[in-house]
């Protein structure tokens, strides 16, 4: 499986470095074509919304599509990571974990723990 990521302000970024998993970790401005199993970390654009580039991403390579990581800003209220719950819904995958900024210690490992042993995610 690989962990695919995209970050703007830096905040994903900080996030994905912080990990310690047994995947392959790839920006998707980096790569062209994923053909194996995938988990997606982004970010929420402006009010709640998924970032272009995540979106056509996603679409061309949805079939590989397993589950959703986002960062957000509690200050949007109920937009917060939200990005996340609009991969889910039009992707029909679970959201996989939601964190502030570039997350807390406590963010990285409930990723670190799912990602790891991926079976405990696809239980939830």
């Amino acid at each position: 499986m690989i962990i695919a990521f995209c970050s703007k302000t830096g905040n994903v970024l900080k996030f994905v470095k912080k990990l310690n998993v047994n995947h392959t970790i790839v920006n998707i401005e980096d790569i062209d074509t994923i053909d194996e199993e995938f988990i997606i970390i982004t970010y929420t654009a402006q009010l709640g919304e998924v970032p272009k580039n995540v979106d056509t991403f996603i679409t061309k390579h949805s079939k590989f599509l397993v589950g959703v990581i986002s960062s957000g800003n509690r200050s949007f209220g109920k937009y917060f990571a939200n990005s996340a719950d609009i991969i889910s819904y039009k992707f029909s995958v679970p959201i996989l974990h939601k964190f502030e900024s570039s997350g807390f210690q406590k963010d990285v490992t409930i990723v670190e723990k799912g990602v790891n042993n991926f079976d405990l995610f696809r239980k939830k």
